[in-house]
């Protein structure tokens, strides 16, 4: 091999190897100031829950998108999914159901903000170690991203031993990491047995930085009045004056100008100059289109309709249409995002195999219309293609209850006895004559079925329009 080639990948290793420890580093840290700028221009750190958090908590959009995520969340009625035999029945009493309803509200909050500003968050259980309830939980606490410290692993196999929280006044508080369940989303760029989650709201960053921006824009100009900083020119075109007169120039508006300058009044130095005044009227200095797209990109990524967020052309929130906007909201982000992100791993986490925590659909309000819409189309369903159980086929054929094993079809054909007096024969019918049906029974006996004529009366159960 190239000894060349060898140093160069030697080389990207062990740049690779310091660039990841380094952005594990400065990720549990949260970086700021010039350290942090440094490092997120060096790419060795990425937009931390901190900064994600904050930026989403100064957006008007974000901030209630985030608020409407974890308000309709906290509401969710929840029960336990028990597996009996082939079916699942809800169950809504439990020890385990009990202690996840009462810290469920601080569970989702940390989870929303968790997950789609840092991505990820911890939950600690509090379980006794002996007795009969060993290891069944008596209560629950939630962590954010930026309050770990530390994750002490082992050292062979690199699984977690130990979370290492920031706690009251900033305490360190370790926590075995039997206790503590991490949820996390996927991270395309993290490496293996990295602490990291990609946040949701990453794909809103430059929104939400470009909406930040424009409202900073607009708040200067509201304060300057519109009026920009404007420059001073020569007031003879054809006069030439050197790079020091220049100088000396500014030197001296600068130190006569001061506070007149912020106020718009302007100094002339002996007429040599006159001032050429810049500004800018309402209509350029609104960034209203640009904060709307804005809003549309941080709803989008959200899950939330815009209407919801008050988006001036969707319409007004008391409109008919908000309705079908919140049951989208339930059954497109909040009901997946619940089910898949928290409580399917809280569920493998604390309950015993064969059981889950759900979300009861038929409790929540908003989702009432729907299920009494589907429960009208399946009794209508019902009542026009009804198919009779055995029970109303017995009443039907005057059966017995329990059918004995005399009272069976068969699928063969039973040889059928001649008639013990032979009928005269008949002439065969000419041609042209429609064929005589045969009298109510007879195929039901040829096929040899009950003694009973009960196939024909069968046939007029099966519904006409099946």
């Amino acid at each position: 091999m190239n000894p060349l080639k060898a140093l160069g990948a030697l080389v990207v290793s062990a740049w690779s190897g310091a660039t990841a420890a380094v952005k594990a580093t400065l990720s549990l840290t949260n970086p700021s100031g010039w350290v942090g700028f440094l490092a997120s221009s060096l790419g060795l750190v990425e937009a931390s829950y901190v900064r994600l958090a904050r930026l989403a908590a100064e957006s008007p959009y974000g901030s209630r998108g985030l608020r409407l995520i974890a308000d309709n969340a906290a509401a969710l009625p929840l029960v336990v999914m028990k597996r009996e035999d082939e079916d699942e029945v809800a169950s809504h009493d439990g020890k385990e159901l009990d202690v996840l309803r009462r810290h469920w509200g601080e569970i989702v909050d940390t989870g929303v903000w968790g997950l789609f500003c840092g991505g990820r968050f911890y939950v600690e259980k509090f379980a006794p170690v002996t007795g009969p309830n060993a290891g069944r939980p008596r209560e629950l606490r939630a962590w954010r991203p930026d309050e770990l410290i530390d994750v002490v692993r082992d050292e062979v196999t690199g699984e977690p031993r130990e979370y290492v929280f920031r706690g009251y006044k900033g305490r360190r508080m370790g926590v075995e990491a039997e206790r503590v369940l991490a949820i996390r989303t996927f991270d395309p760029f993290a490496m293996r047995m990295e602490e990291s989650g990609m946040p949701i709201l990453l794909g809103a960053r430059r929104a939400l930085s470009s909406a930040q921006a424009a409202d900073d824009w607009n708040r200067s100009l509201s304060a300057s009045g519109g009026r920009l900083e404007g420059f001073m020119m020569p007031t003879d075109p054809a006069a030439r004056t050197t790079s020091k007169q220049t100088a000396e120039a500014q030197e001296s508006l600068d130190a006569r100008m001061g506070e007149s300058k912020r106020r718009g009044t302007w100094h002339v130095l002996g007429s040599a100059y006159k001032p050429v005044p810049t500004g800018m009227s309402p209509k350029d200095a609104d960034f209203l289109k640009k904060l709307l797209s804005d809003m549309e990109a941080t709803a989008c990524v959200l899950g939330v309709s815009p209407q919801l967020l008050a988006h001036p052309k969707s319409g007004s929130l008391t409109d008919a249409g908000v309705d079908s906007e919140v049951r989208a909201l339930l059954i497109l982000t909040v009901l997946p995002f619940v089910r898949r992100r928290i409580l399917d791993a809280l569920s493998r986490w604390l309950l015993p195999e064969g059981a889950r925590f759900d979300a009861d659909e038929a409790e929540i309000k908003a989702l009432q219309e729907d299920e009494d819409a589907r429960w009208k189309r399946y009794g209508a369903a019902y009542s026009e293609h009804r198919v009779a159980s055995l029970e109303e086929v017995r009443e039907k054929l005057n059966l017995p209850p329990d059918i004995d094993e005399s009272h069976t079809f068969r699928t063969d054909p039973a040889p059928v006895a001649p008639p013990a007096s032979a009928s005269p024969p008949v002439d065969p019918p000419e041609p042209g004559t429609p064929p005589v049906p045969p009298e109510a029974g007879e195929t039901a006996k040829a096929l040899g079925s009950l003694e009973v004529d009960v196939f024909g009366r069968l046939l007029d159960l099966i519904p006409k329009a099946a």
